[in-house]
């Protein structure tokens, strides 16, 4: 029913919890981390707010979840590329020509990420502040 109201009207309506009974319900979940994406370097995070709440709650939501709210505009949502294997802090190596590379971390690359995250899901920042969530070595 929610894809099917105009957003104009849902945004009309003032009570948050009928636009969240029209609403696909969303929930939290805690990712695992699966030997693909090890193998990978990283864990795909996907996250979600219900777009008539200002400042409302963002769940970390399932793949599954995702899918079904990603062409849904009642819901504002992003996905974060969540760095989890790799050196852990910058690292600056020095060619034979004498240059300097700087090779980011995984709590710089994490930071950066976050950083994108937040200008299309504001609040995310004071949702993860563990750059190191799901960290599982070099």
């Amino acid at each position: 029913m929610a894809k099917s109201l105009p957003l104009s009207l849902f945004n009309s309506i003032g009570n948050t919890s009928i636009k969240q009974t029209l609403a696909t319900p969303i929930y939290n979940v805690i990712p695992t981390i699966s030997t693909e994406d090890i193998n990978s370097k990283i864990k795909v995070r996907y996250f979600a707010k219900y777009a008539a709440q200002r400042y409302g709650n963002i769940y970390e939501i399932d793949g599954g979840q995702y899918s079904l709210i990603q062409s849904n505009n009642l819901f504002k949502k992003t996905t974060i590329d969540w760095i989890i294997r790799g050196k852990l802090e910058d690292t600056v190596l020095t060619l034979p020509s004498g240059d300097s590379i700087l090779v980011k971390g995984v709590i710089s690359q994490n930071k950066a990420l976050l950083a994108l995250a937040e200008e299309k899901l504001p609040g995310i920042t004071n949702h993860l502040r563990n750059y190191v969530e799901f960290y599982s070595g070099e």
